[in-house]
């Protein structure tokens, strides 16, 4: 979630600024893309028709408002809609995302007001990304902070990444040799693991709703992911590049999945798991699986921006290295059930990944106003 949120206004003046507030229609879509275009830059995702077609249209769940000053749209704010698995007990939730006020209309109060919106209708409210402006005011407004996530790094070819921390010469000698252990390390400890394999898949089937009735309930706190979400998270997505899908297969039952993204990153190829499910104990598996099968792309590194019971010491075993990403993530639970808000607002509990919101967004060509 990005934008900018204050101390709340006097009630009338936030009843005035709610005036200027409505739901997006489709008669806006030329004036809500020429915003964006503003806001984002001409070749950003953000302005692209086809990825609000994505966001807003075919997941009829969600939601987006406009605000708009002298006839014109000079804010936004978006919500995806989609269910909570809190202990099994299912609740509503609200990503808080596409928080956009044009720069000559900030600090007026319309950052406070939109994203309230979004809290009044859902039992939790939940934002990634959020600004450092935005968490002092969410605080005040009876969010709770779950910290930032981690970026796991795998090195698999590591001359890259050596040169940026020891330099050219010194990367040169010592990248042969790591790159060799790194490999062997990984193929041994994917052969820790013959009684599982990776399946590449097209698209989403009937089988992903047996491996969420089979691991839903294994994970606190965890957002729905069955075949219909799946289907328009990564089926229908319009920004497709470099995606690739396994089930994770034991004696012919999927048993999981995992999704991956290959792109440019700083220069040179590397991929990054941005989506997967499975029971806890078959994460070390999972991940042992996956550096193996992308290890043998010409990558630098594997990367995995994520937060689980137990994903530490699985992605520690693959040889990931913890990274601070600097995206702050945060919660609402004040509409929960009261016996399910200490779970929700322990960041330990939560099974998060890039799949979450929108952190796997193209961030290319994208200039914030």
């Amino acid at each position: 979630m990005a934008g900018e949120a204050e101390r709340r206004a006097p009630s009338s003046y936030e009843a005035r600024l709610r005036r200027a507030i409505e739901p997006a229609s489709a008669a806006d879509r030329d004036e809500l893309l020429e915003f964006r275009r503003r806001m984002y830059g001409a070749q950003s995702a953000y302005a692209d028709p086809a990825w609000v077609r994505w966001m807003y249209d075919e997941a009829r769940a969600n939601s987006l408002w406009l605000w708009r000053h002298g006839g014109r749209v000079e804010g936004q704010q978006g919500a995806i809609r989609t269910e909570l698995r809190v202990g099994g007990e299912p609740l509503t939730l609200a990503w808080a995302l596409d928080l956009m006020v044009s720069p000559e209309h900030r600090k007026r109060g319309v950052g406070a007001v939109l994203p309230a919106l979004v809290a009044e209708r859902a039992q939790v409210v939940a934002g990634t990304e959020v600004s450092a402006a935005a968490q002092q005011a969410l605080l005040r407004a009876g969010w709770t902070d779950l910290g930032t996530l981690r970026q796991w790094v795998r090195p698999v070819r590591p001359r890259p990444l050596l040169t940026e921390r020891v330099g050219a010469l010194a990367a040169r000698v010592v990248s042969v040799p790591a790159g060799i252990a790194l490999r062997a390390y990984g193929e041994l400890h994917a052969a820790l693991h013959r009684s599982v394999r990776l399946v590449p898949l097209t698209d989403f089937d009937s089988r992903a709703d047996d491996v969420w009735a089979r691991c839903a309930a294994a994970w606190p706190v965890i957002t729905l992911r069955d075949r219909s979400w799946l289907t328009w998270r990564w089926d229908a997505c319009p920004r497709r590049d470099g995606l690739a899908a396994f089930w994770l297969e034991r004696s012919g039952q999927m048993v999981g999945w995992v999704v991956t993204r290959t792109r440019a990153h700083r220069g040179n190829q590397a991929a990054f798991v941005v989506d997967f499910l499975c029971l806890p104990e078959e994460l070390p598996a999972l991940f042992a699986l996956v550096v193996a099968e992308l290890g043998r792309r010409p990558i630098t590194a594997v990367y995995c921006l994520a937060r689980a019971p137990g994903l530490d010491r699985a992605l520690t075993l693959s040889g990931f290295l913890p990274r601070d990403s600097g995206l702050a993530t945060m919660v609402n639970a004040s509409n929960a059930p009261p016996p399910l808000r200490a779970r929700l607002e322990d960041p330990a509990q939560w099974f998060l990944t890039a799949a979450d919101s929108d952190l796997d967004r193209p961030r290319e060509h994208t200039q914030f106003a």
